[in-house]
């Protein structure tokens, strides 16, 4: 007859084991097809997370925005649409600008312009 803790252990080591082979076989490269920014909405909605705790809700009055992708098909390139009157940056005649890689959503570039 099997004791308590002899189970236990049993059930512990089975546990670690069936662990190790779930680890193995997650694929951490991952990469969607079509990259982690697959469309134009998805750099504009990174455009505005990134820069609206640097500028605050002004980026939002330089709506809409417009994403291209580069002549390489590898970066979007964000840009706010420029106004006419405003305050803070729009009074510099600047706005909002992204570069953002398509495949792994790396920040190249997030500023505004002046």
């Amino acid at each position: 007859m099997k004791t308590p803790s002899r189970i236990f252990i049993w059930v512990l080591c089975l546990s670690i084991v069936m662990s190790f082979q779930y680890e193995r076989n997650i694929n951490y490269n991952y990469i969607p097809e079509k990259g982690f920014v697959p469309n134009d909405s998805v750099a504009v909605a990174i455009t505005e997370a990134i820069l609206s705790p640097i500028y605050g809700d002004v980026i939002y009055e330089f709506r809409p925005f417009k994403a291209v992708l580069s002549a390489d098909k590898k970066v979007w390139i964000v840009n706010g649409t420029k106004k006419k009157s405003g305050h803070g940056i729009i009074q510099l005649g600047g706005v909002p600008h992204a570069e953002i890689q398509k495949m792994d959503c790396k920040i190249i570039r997030a500023y505004c312009t002046k």
